[in-house]
């Protein structure tokens, strides 16, 4: 599917699954070399930003946040921001004041949150990126619901100029896709330093080609009581790493 059919098809998918609370109105990619996604508490300057909340509602920003600029800097297109729980309160969200993202995998079911419309846009939008937003696993949460990757980087990695606060000593700014080199790559797209935000100037630069994995830890309280076959795949993409 090029960037052109996914951008006709946009209405009909959002219309099954829910996830976006905006969409471009644009049916033309022009010049963008890839489309990307926005949780709706990142400002952006040609969408509303409402942060999951009616307090919002109407508020048009004349800026983006610094991952957004960045974004659009590298050659994106930002298609729209997704769907999420109120001001990023809840894990499956279904506190949305708007729409509630539906689950990819069975529309019954939740895409967790609180980034969960930036998690399903990530599963069903072909060859798709999203930015996100944690701030106690409002990015891992919904990646694991929806079947994609996602990362939630250092605090400060990534500047959160431009974000609407969960908790300002805690929210970090991330990604999700379906394919996890889009991580590695849109990474190095919106980390580094940025004066509008200080706690992003204390991180020191870092070099993410030609990296291996050298350990990777896991707490004894995340393989608790999980099911067989979560285990199961646990366990094997840790033999994977």
């Amino acid at each position: 599917m090029t960037d052109a059919d996914t951008l006709s098809k946009l209405t009909r998918i959002n219309g099954r699954y829910g996830m976006f609370h905006r969409l471009t109105a644009e049916a033309d990619t022009g010049d963008a070399d890839f489309l990307f996604s926005a949780k709706d508490n990142l400002v952006s300057k040609d969408f509303e930003t409402t942060a999951g909340s009616r307090i919002l509602e109407g508020y048009h920003p004349v800026f983006d946040a610094t991952p957004i600029a960045r974004m659009r800097g590298a050659g994106g297109m930002l298609i729209g921001k997704t769907n999420m729980d109120e001001f990023g309160f809840g894990t499956f969200s279904a506190n949305s004041a708007f729409e509630v993202p539906k689950n990819p995998f069975d529309t019954d079911r939740s895409c967790g949150g609180s980034s969960g419309g930036s998690a399903c846009a990530a599963a069903v939008i072909d060859d798709h990126v999203s930015l996100g937003v944690s701030t106690g696993g409002s990015i891992c949460c919904p990646a694991s619901f929806c079947g994609v990757y996602g990362i939630a980087p250092t605090y400060g990695r990534v500047s959160r100029y431009g974000l609407v606060d969960y908790g300002n000593s805690l929210d970090k700014v991330g990604l999700l896709a379906a394919d996890p080199a889009k991580l590695g790559r849109y990474m190095r797209v919106i980390a580094g330093r940025d004066e509008r935000d200080p706690t992003s100037c204390a991180q020191p630069d870092f070099e993410m080609t030609n990296c291996r994995i050298e350990a990777v830890a896991v707490p004894d309280e995340a393989v608790e009581n999980v099911s067989a076959d979560v285990s199961r795949a646990f366990e094997s993409a840790l033999e994977s790493l």
